[in-house]
């Protein structure tokens, strides 16, 4: 049977209503917003970025992770922190007035010179001068009624609303930090129930820590003022004693972490108390600091939102930095107060891939770049560097790579009869293998350029780490104009020729191999990489025998000495070449101390040992720079390694997104960094209308065409 007349204009008017349909919705959207964040703070000068990383705590003396120090070193503040624009890495004061200089005392409390003998050294005191004036961002903790009493919890019979945050307690207060403060959180450090992560490195060089420890396990409800600790000595409100067993000048490097951060005894007593408790209110989320920034809400694996602190002190913008950041603009609010931002929100993003959309959007202003999408944001340059897509670079959007503090090797045991030992011989087959493996090709291939080819166990932005033409590997590199070039694979064979195996082939006509022992064989990409490094060797004519086992036999392996070549990395505790060359101090050695030290290689030269004890306890100096590098040189002759590559960070900034420089160490950076909101507006505008009326332009001429289809077999179909 035919179909009606009626049924016949179906198909035309479904897809006239459809297009319809789809023309309204998308007009509505192109002209309302999308915006994920509310609106009260859209249009204010914040700053939106994510996290990965669900956040543990903010506690100073327990948060460790890189993740939680870069939210929490923006809240409190430590006596030293680094310049933000200088490189290499320099210290600075920040709560202090000064970085201070050692005294040295005798057993019997005699001052010593600054170079005596480390054997004579008993004592150490270093002397911090505080500055003044330093006020703690309001806070609850600090209230005071009309009678001088806490309204809080000096009243513990009062009951009061339950709260979300301290920033909703109607009585906020503050006051000046003083050195008590110090001692309040040093000494907090030694408390078992929080089991600080830095206790026992602390332990190892500041006075009384073990003894504060035990008093406090007998008596933990103490107010911590009022306990004893003999490593710290109150002189008067704005200065205290550090004092320590030991000569040790890397105290200045952990006096800008976090863990030396002032904390008042108000707040303690406050978050101490079962009502605050309650509400779910802790040290760990709401820490209190100096910081230019308070924590304003905490919502586990949500959101946190820091806003400014009204009472910060006064914080100029560096005036000067490295020789470029003047044409890079990083130095327009030079000499002007810190912080520019007002709030900043960390959204927690578990997935990359969502967080990209907003980011290309523009709702976050900065973010780290997703591993699996680099591939689609940058492309190869001619120069073979990583750039940015030119898509982005229309939007103007920014790419910040940075060099982390991080050394990855490939380790000779330096007691194996054929790869160990200080014999011509022995070295010259080291330093032909460290040519043969190139790791540049291995960044490209394996790293998507992440990476840059390292020299020697020093990062360049280590002092006396920096690549230049008095200090570059002359046994693995040629210079060549301004950089240096990787020796070519003919000056490798050459140097096995002379090591006694031309070709690969020994004395005593074997061919030589390599036990490459690891515990990688179930890791995602090691069948290839472990094909390319078996590749490079066979330039060499030498076989790589995959030697895989266990992780606890592999373990057992390297504490035993028994095996030949590894792979490890180390990364840095603080920005200071002590820290990567003790891997290398022959009494740190691996399988001498059974398993209990950082030195893998078992490299043990007593010149190298000579330099690294004079080096380690010297104050930062031109004469110091030398010895780095002088035991660096060693080093690099000796080829304990083969010097893999230091990794690169990378990280994506909005045009809008002002003074923005990558920092591996410091994390007090927010304070410098500053927003154009108009511009980051219209932005935002600009590229979600494009998107949109694009995607329903689309969406409504495909459904047209689905209709017509419809519509034309529908009617092929009548007789």
């Amino acid at each position: 049977m035919p179909p009606s007349p009626r049924n016949r204009k179906t198909p035309l008017a479904f897809a006239i209503l459809a297009t319809l349909l789809f023309c309204v919705l998308g007009l509505f959207l192109c002209i309302s917003s999308n915006n994920p964040w509310p609106k009260e703070l859209a249009g204010r000068n914040c700053l939106f970025t994510p996290v990965r990383i669900s956040v543990k705590t903010l506690d100073p003396a327990t948060a460790y992770y890189e993740h939680e120090g870069a939210i929490l070193d923006n809240i409190v503040e430590m006596p030293f922190g680094y310049h933000y624009l200088k490189r290499p890495y320099q210290l600075e004061p920040m709560l202090a007035e000064s970085i201070p200089t050692p005294a040295y005392f005798d057993s019997n409390h005699n001052p010593l010179p600054d170079n005596a003998p480390e054997n004579q050294i008993a004592r150490v005191e270093y002397t911090i001068h505080l500055k003044k004036g330093v006020q703690y961002q309001p806070h609850p903790c600090f209230a005071l009624d009309e009678a001088g009493k806490h309204p809080y919890f000096d009243y513990p019979e009062r009951h009061f609303p339950r709260y979300a945050s301290p920033d909703d307690f109607p009585l906020q207060g503050s006051r000046e930090m003083v050195a008590e403060d110090f001692k309040v959180a040093l000494t907090r450090l030694c408390s078992t129930q929080l089991a600080s992560p830095i206790y026992s490195t602390f332990k190892s060089f500041i006075l009384g820590m073990q003894e504060c420890s035990d008093a406090i396990s007998k008596q933990p409800e103490e107010d911590f003022r009022n306990i004893p600790l003999a490593g710290i000595e109150l002189v008067d409100d704005y200065t205290f004693k550090l004092i320590l067993t030991r000569k040790y000048p890397q105290l200045l490097y952990w006096m800008a972490m976090h863990f030396f951060s002032p904390i008042p005894w108000e707040a303690l007593a406050f978050y101490g108390d079962k009502r605050i408790a309650d509400m779910g209110l802790t040290m760990n989320h709401y820490p209190v600091g100096t910081g230019a920034y308070r924590m304003a809400l905490y919502e586990q694996d949500n959101k946190m939102l820091l806003k400014r602190n009204l009472n910060h002190r006064e914080d100029l913008y560096p005036t000067e930095g490295e020789p470029d950041d003047s044409k890079k603009g990083l130095l327009e609010d030079a000499g002007k107060q810190c912080p520019f931002i007002d709030e900043i929100l960390f959204f927690f993003e578990r997935e990359s891939i969502p967080g990209w959309i907003k980011f290309n959007l523009g709702y976050y202003d900065m973010m780290e770049m997703p591993a699996d999408m680099l591939e689609t944001i940058t492309d190869l340059g001619g120069n073979g560097s990583l750039d940015l897509s030119q898509e982005m670079q229309q939007k103007g959007i920014h790419m910040h790579s940075s060099v982390r503090l991080v050394s990855y090797y490939y380790g000779f045991n330096m007691l194996d009869k054929n790869y160990g030992g200080f014999t011509d011989s022995a070295r010259k087959l080291r330093q032909a293998i460290s040519i043969a493996i190139n790791p540049k090709e291995y960044i490209d291939i394996f790293t998507n350029g992440c990476g840059t080819e390292a020299q020697s166990f020093l990062p360049p932005d280590i002092a006396g780490g920096a690549v230049t033409q008095k200090t570059y590997n002359t046994t693995l590199f040629a210079w060549q104009e301004d950089h240096a070039k990787r020796l070519p694979i003919d000056h490798a064979i050459r140097l096995m020729a002379e090591a006694g195996y031309p070709g690969g082939i020994g004395p005593d006509g074997k061919r030589l191999t390599l036990s490459y022992d690891n515990s990688s064989a179930g890791n995602a990409g090691f069948k290839s990489q472990f094909l390319w490094l078996k590749g490079k060797l066979e330039l060499l004519g030498i076989e790589l025998i995959d030697n895989g086992t266990d992780l606890n036999r592999f373990r057992d392996k390297v504490a035993n000495g028994n095996w030949q070549f590894i792979r490890k990395g180390w990364v840095a505790d603080y920005p200071d070449a002590e820290n990567f060359l003790f891997c290398f101090y022959g009494p740190n050695a691996h399988a001498p101390n059974k398993g209990r030290g950082a030195n893998y290689t078992n490299y043990m030269n007593p010149e190298f040992d000579a330099l690294f004890k004079q080096l380690e306890s010297m104050q930062d100096s031109p004469e110091r720079i030398a010895l780095i590098q002088q035991a660096n040189s060693l080093l690099q002759q000796d080829a304990p390694c083969v010097w893999d590559y230091h990794p690169k960070s990378f990280s994506l900034t909005q045009p809008w997104l002002k003074n923005y420089k990558s920092n591996e160490i410091s994390k007090t950076n927010y304070k410098y960094r500053r927003i154009d909101a108009e511009v980051r507006n219209e932005a935002i505008r600009q590229r979600n209308s494009t998107k949109t009326v694009k995607l329903f332009t689309l969406a409504g001429l495909l459904c047209s065409l689905l209709a017509l289809c419809f519509l034309l077999s529908r009617r092929t179909a009548t007789p």
